[in-house]
Order: C-alpha cells, then sequence, then structure tokens
C-alpha cells in the first residue's frame, strides 16, 4: 500500500486536454486565478503548513496528517489500522516506512526510488505547479472555456519537468479550481487521476479546498478526503524531515 497523497489531492493540479494549435496566452488567466485565491502575496507569505484530515476509503475512514515548509519540505503521516505509513522528503532526499509494503511491509525507513521521489518532490510544492511555473521550468497553457457539470470554467494545462501533466478547470464565477486531472507514469504505466475540488475556506489569506473527491478518469470509484484542520505559519523542526536512523522495530 503506498502513501495516500494528500496534497496530490489538495494542491497538486491537472493533467491533459486539447490541443497546443488552441492554446492561448496563460498570463491573464494566472493572474485572475492568483488574485482569486488570495493573492501572490498572501501565497508566498505561507512558510509552512500542516493539514489534518480524514479520507475515507469506501467504509473505512483514514486520518492523514501532512507538513509542508519550504523550501521543498514535506511529511504525510497516514494511519491504517493502528499502523503509520510515512512519507517524507528533506528538500532533496526522500524516505518512507510503509508497514504494508511487499510481503510484511517494512517498520524501518527506506530510501526512496526514483518515481517516488518524483511524486513526493511534486506534492511537497504547496503552492501548486502554476504559482512561479517559469521559475520551476514548467510550461503552462491556457486551453480556454470548458463547463464542469454544467458550470463554466477555464482549462489550464501545466507539463512539469518530471513528466507529470496537470490540467486544472477554474470556475469562472469564484476563480477556484473545481476539477483537476493528473498524469503521470506509475511503474511504467500512464495513470490519470481525477480530483473535484470544493468547500473552501481561507488560511493565512489563501483560500484552500476542505472537500475532494477522486478516483481513476473514467471511474465512477471515488474516495473522499475532508480537512478537519489547517495551521498556518507553524514551527516545525526541519529533523522532522530528514530520514532518522534505522532502528531495530518490532515486525
Amino acid at each position: 500500500m503506498r502513501p495516500l497523497c494528500l496534497r496530490a489531492l489538495l494542491l497538486a493540479s491537472v493533467v491533459l486536454s486539447g490541443s497546443a494549435a488552441r492554446a492561448q496566452d496563460p498570463g491573464p488567466t494566472l493572474e485572475a486565478w492568483g488574485k482569486a485565491r488570495g493573492g501572490a502575496e498572501a501565497i508566498h507569505a505561507i512558510q509552512s503548513l500542516r493539514v489534518m484530515s480524514h479520507v475515507y476509503w469506501g467504509s473505512t475512514e483514514i486520518p492523514v496528517v501532512t507538513e509542508y515548509k519550504r523550501p521543498g519540505r514535506y511529511r504525510q503521516v497516514t494511519t491504517v489500522q493502528g499502523l503509520q505509513v510515512v512519507e517524507a522528503l528533506d528538500g532533496e532526499s526522500g524516505w518512507s516506512i510503509n508497514p504494508f509494503s511487499g510481503y510484511g511491509g517494512f517498520m524501518k525507513p527506506q530510501p526512496m526510488n526514483p518515481e517516488d521521489l518524483r511524486d513526493a518532490k511534486e506534492s511537497a510544492d504547496f503552492d501548486g505547479p502554476f504559482v512561479d511555473w517559469k521559475a520551476k521550468g514548467n510550461q503552462v497553457s491556457d486551453l480556454g472555456d470548458e463547463e464542469v457539470e454544467g458550470s463554466p470554467a477555464r482549462k489550464l494545462q501545466a507539463k512539469l519537468s518530471g513528466g507529470t501533466v496537470v490540467t486544472s478547470w477554474l470556475d469562472k464565477d469564484s476563480g477556484l479550481e473545481i476539477k483537476r486531472v493528473t498524469r503521470h507514469m506509475v511503474r511504467g504505466s500512464e495513470q490519470e487521476t481525477e480530483t473535484l475540488l470544493g468547500n473552501y475556506f481561507k488560511h493565512g489569506g489563501v483560500w484552500l479546498p476542505h472537500l475532494l473527491e477522486t478516483g481513476p478518469v473514467r471511474s465512477e470509484a471515488r474516495n473522499k478526503a475532508v480537512v478537519d484542520k489547517v495551521e498556518v505559519n507553524i514551527a516545525i523542526d526541519d529533523a522532522d524531515f530528514k530520514m532518522p536512523e534505522p532502528t531495530k522495530v518490532a515486525q
């Protein structure tokens, strides 16, 4: 079992569609979206973030705590059946503890493989791929208007340097993201995930969704994530993101 990536639920952005021939200058749409979220100054002022939530996986309720700290630090703890699945990144190196992985799992911290490290680095970017996109080396296109379940929306696409493609639909009235599709390679196979976002609340001057429903594209099966609490600009020790020394732990 791979750790649940709430940032992928919360703050990532979304997948493809449309052709380059009809792409437009993304500048005006990005500027309007940034203002709708709370403005560039408020977005950049958030230096650390802790998100406490519950993910409903079928009939199972799973608590998840995710922490972010600039630059590029990320840690997520998911509690399943009384055991903790941990995924963390110290800005460069990533590690995890997963009792449900493989045959019997592992209780000691393990370095991430390149694919998981790529995903963790994308998760650590809590601003999302559209903020400071040029500095990040992302390619962003405005794909024009497209309705989402009858609601007028504007569609943006970001191609990340690691190969992930994120497409986001922004509500025309509020300017906030209401749908996201993420496409990337998972163990050699292309995977597309769709997320519907809503129930926004403002934290540190920035609007964040508190309700997210996620599942494979073209599937009715979805898991629901409900955010219980968000803490902004709290003190988080850098050591919390570094891989601890392996210790003997009972399986």
